[in-house]
């Protein structure tokens, strides 16, 4: 019965129903755990999240499966409601002494029971087929280790929507060029892989730099017949052109795995290169099949095409007038040539 599959409701908690937790049920809960292994657990971290948590638990509870699975959230210690808006919604609330996106996303994976384990970000909502559809890849695909889904923003205006079907369309392209991509706030990963593979690590870039340890040992795909939901704060904080920036950065730092080592920031700001650091990442660089002249004539060639495929169906779509789509499609071509002009810096410092 799906009323009673959803996430702890296995264990007796008739879905819907608003009780407080008692000594009784918590036992229930930790026996039916004991004899009924866990599909899936869903793994949240969070810091100062009360804005965002609920609404994003709530996307994961309706999801629409017979699939078992669990909820963690692992929180980086509270100065808000997270942790009490958090204790409603799932089984596990962790506190985490390390402030850490990537630790405490291990946190939460060593308190799991699941043979999956799914991250999600505390501003991200899952559509209700999410855990159904993973499960139906990993199911059809012995070999998958990994994937995540395409994403949307919640705010769409047309400069949203462009730089997000901008941004998928790049992920998709390097998927087939066997260039991995694993979004932090939504992957899907087998819990022997993630375990074999270390989990994530205290670096910047640090759902990039598991991505290409997870592909070393097999199969990863960014999928696109998905999409969750998540927040444009990231892209609000940083602006269109340096988000382009970062994830075309983000792209030379994975293919050239020493970079990461040269970055000094921890999540979604500006890179200050190192001058040694740089010099010993790229010193073999023409040992590489795809260098970086390559790369950047990829991009930017990718980049035009997909520019005025986009800025056209946006124009359609929001109304827009043939002046906005021409200024859109410039502004996008310029984001190129500052994209360019930052990789050809750091491979001539080589």
């Amino acid at each position: 019965n799906k009323q009673y599959r959803r996430h702890s409701r296995a264990v007796g908690r008739p879905f819907g129903k608003k009780q407080k937790r008692s000594r009784r049920k918590k036992g229930i809960k930790k026996l039916c755990t004991y004899f009924f292994e866990m599909d899936v657990s869903v793994i949240i971290p969070t810091l100062n999240e009360e804005k965002n948590i609920e609404v994003c638990l709530k996307s994961v509870i309706a999801q629409e499966t017979d699939v078992k699975y669990e909820i963690i959230v692992c929180d980086g210690k509270r100065e808000d409601k997270t942790f009490e808006i958090s204790k409603k919604y799932a089984d596990k609330v962790i506190l985490s002494d390390v402030r850490s996106i990537g630790l405490q996303r291990n946190r939460g994976a060593n308190s799991a029971a699941g043979k999956y384990f799914l991250f999600v970000d505390a501003d991200t909502i899952l559509p209700k087929d999410y855990v159904e559809w993973g499960m139906n890849k990993f199911n059809s695909d012995s070999n998958m280790l990994g994937f995540c889904a395409g994403f949307k923003f919640s705010n769409p205006n047309p400069k949203m929507v462009f730089t997000e079907k901008l941004l998928c369309s790049w992920f998709d392209f390097n998927d087939k060029i066997d260039f991995p991509t694993l979004l932090g706030f939504n992957t899907f990963v087998t819990a022997d892989a993630f375990k074999i593979s270390g989990g994530f690590r205290d670096v910047p870039l640090e759902d990039a730099d598991f991505a290409r340890r997870l592909h070393k040992m097999g199969k990863t795909c960014f999928f696109t017949d998905n999409f969750v939901i998540t927040s444009p704060r990231r892209l609000d904080e940083m602006g269109l052109l340096f988000s382009l920036k970062y994830y075309f950065e983000l792209e030379l730092s994975t293919r050239y795995p020493n970079l990461k080592d040269i970055l000094s920031s921890t999540s979604y700001v500006e890179y200050r290169p190192d001058e040694e650091k740089l010099h010993q990442a790229f010193i073999n660089i023409s040992t590489y099949t795809n260098n970086s002249a390559e790369l950047t004539d990829i991009m930017k060639d990718y980049i035009r095409k997909k520019a005025d495929k986009f800025t056209e169906e946006l124009r359609q779509q929001f109304n827009e007038t043939n002046v906005w789509a021409k200024k859109t499609n410039d502004q996008a071509i310029e984001n190129i040539i500052v994209v360019s002009q930052s990789i050809s810096y750091i491979t001539s410092r080589s």
